[in-house]
């Protein structure tokens, strides 16, 4: 993990003691520094340097007189952005699918002739006085028969129903999400702003003596 420094600084038309004041303060100073997260004052250097730090950042602000004001300097360090992974380019070529081979088409078969029914045989004395009805050769198929056999169909067993997996209630999270990491340029923005608000002049009711 690296950490990145930013430095800001400006000379102020305000006293040393009234600076230190507001620098000094948890409240005072975690307010300007909220962009940081909860800000918490770890040490401070009486009327000169406190050093804070965030959820994911640190830094000092510092004050010392310079002529008709006091030149302010504010120090923050974070971690820096991670770096983006650049999309390829190139692309792999695609594989080659090897051709499925011809199917050829199979050969007509021709139907074979049906065997012509033999006439039925009949008896010596039939054939030689001519009458009584002609014998049917059990060998031969009937010629009337032109039903066609049915087949009966097969019975289907009936499926059993799916058994479902009984229906899991989704966890609430409740962790704080972190911060978003701020730019260099945020970070550029947030101590100008902390400047111009400590360089602002702070009206004091009037009140008669």
């Amino acid at each position: 993990m690296t950490m990145s420094a930013h430095t800001a600084e400006r000379r102020l038309v305000k006293s040393s003691p009234e600076l230190w004041s507001e620098v000094s303060d948890q409240e005072s100073l975690g307010r300007r520094l909220d962009a940081f997260g909860e800000i918490r004052i770890t040490g401070t250097e009486p009327d000169s340097t406190v050093a804070w730090e965030g959820d994911a950042a640190s830094g000092t602000v510092a004050i010392e007189s310079a002529g008709w004001g006091t030149k302010v300097t504010l120090t923050v360090e974070v971690e820096d952005l991670p770096a983006a992974v650049p999309a390829a380019t190139e692309t792999a070529p695609p594989a080659e699918v090897a051709a499925e081979p011809e199917t050829q088409p199979e050969p007509e078969t021709q139907p074979e002739p049906e065997p012509t029914p033999q006439p039925a045989k009949q008896g010596f004395f039939a054939r030689l006085f001519n009458f009584g009805p002609a014998i049917p050769d059990p060998s031969l198929p009937e010629a009337n028969s032109d039903e066609p056999e049915v087949t009966p169909e097969p019975e289907v067993a009936p499926q059993p129903e799916p058994i479902l997996p009984p229906e899991v209630e989704p966890e609430i999270s409740t962790e704080v999400p972190e911060p978003a990491p701020l730019s260099a340029e945020m970070i550029d923005a947030i101590l100008q702003g902390v400047l111009d608000d400590l360089g602002a002049a702070h009206h004091r009711p009037f009140s008669r003596s």
